[in-house]
């Protein structure tokens, strides 16, 4: 009986091991996704002079071309998208912790985004930037669900390294395919170009289906007022907002029009910032979207980009470094 005991004992141990080691080794993985903030951050902040900071979700990171969209505008733009699940709450906050007097903000978020977010991306997030534990509020009875939840995403993380390892090594053993010509994962920090952008999906064809997007069903957005208290803010300090409807296929649209048309009737009603455009101006192809109804491939980047640059210069630009 003892013996057993010590058996389950050992292995309980073992298993608490794996725990620990998993649920804290996405904070030595300097090639994580979301490792890309810390470079987003270095870039903002090397911006001295009144610049334009794009705020959203993964339809920012997948669907700007930064570079081209400050040398239309004449201005240093900051990409700060990432992943829309870290909420509208989670990406006001760091905006709040870069922005300056006299910059501009453009707020694009994906429709109907939750203010709170996942909380254990948020915790992920924090681990490979620990600044980013200023963007949202501890709370302790989703501290251990979120260790849990990003123990098991670095678990699956690690496996998918080992095979990729394993058979990249099989590869160069047959002489298929060279080190050199080894392909960058579309979700790596190596995937973003020196302004924040993802770029390795850019030579990715948009496939015959995309994913399929669920219909979008009406509500009045959360999110509403806590933008106009960022506006608030963004006042006090001299800082101009903007919102401008995020990126969108249009099957996506078509399934979700209603939900959308009530969305943008809410926001000429109750938002206090100026809204750039409308819906319909940022409606693609399916054939512009590579994977998910919001990442755009080279086609659609570029395009969404210049209708970018177009919407600013004619409704914002001239604002920038005016005062209130």
């Amino acid at each position: 009986m003892n013996k057993f005991i010590l058996k389950i004992s050992a292995f309980s141990l073992i298993i608490f091991a794996f725990i620990v080691y998993f649920g804290s080794f996405m904070a030595s993985n300097p090639d994580d996704y979301l490792a890309i903030l810390i470079d987003k951050h270095k870039i903002a902040e090397k911006i001295n002079v009144p610049k334009i900071i794009l705020v959203g979700g993964s339809n920012f990171a997948f669907g700007i071309d930064t570079k081209a969209l400050s040398e239309n505008l004449g201005t240093p733009v900051a990409n700060m998208g990432l992943r829309a699940e870290l909420g509208v709450d989670f990406m006001l906050n760091e905006a709040k912790s870069i922005m300056k007097k006299n910059d501009m903000v453009i707020l694009s978020f994906e429709y109907f985004l939750d203010l709170e977010g996942d909380y254990a991306l948020k915790k992920r997030v924090s681990n490979v930037f620990p600044k980013a534990k200023t963007f949202y509020q501890k709370n302790n009875a989703l501290e251990l669900q979120a260790y849990l939840t990003n123990a098991q995403e670095n678990y699956k993380y690690f496996i998918y390294q080992i095979q990729y390892f394993t058979l990249q090594k099989a590869k160069n053993i047959l002489g298929k395919n060279g080190s050199n010509n080894q392909k960058t994962h579309i979700y790596s920090r190596k995937a973003a170009n020196n302004y924040g952008d993802m770029v390795a999906h850019l030579e990715e064809k948009s496939p015959e289906n995309l994913e399929t997007e669920p219909v979008l069903k009406y509500k009045y957005w959360s999110a509403i007022s806590a933008i106009n208290k960022f506006y608030e803010y963004a006042q006090k300090q001299q800082i101009k907002v903007f919102f401008v409807y995020p990126c969108y296929s249009k099957s996506a649209f078509e399934q979700s029009k209603t939900a959308i048309s009530l969305l943008e009737r809410d926001l000429k009603n109750n938002l206090k910032i100026p809204v750039l455009g409308t819906p319909t101006q940022f409606i693609y192809p399916n054939t512009y979207f590579f994977d998910i109804h919001y990442h755009l491939t080279k086609q659609g980047r570029t395009k969404r980009t210049e209708d970018m640059s177009k919407i600013i210069k004619d409704f914002a630009l001239n604002t920038l470094s005016k005062p209130i």
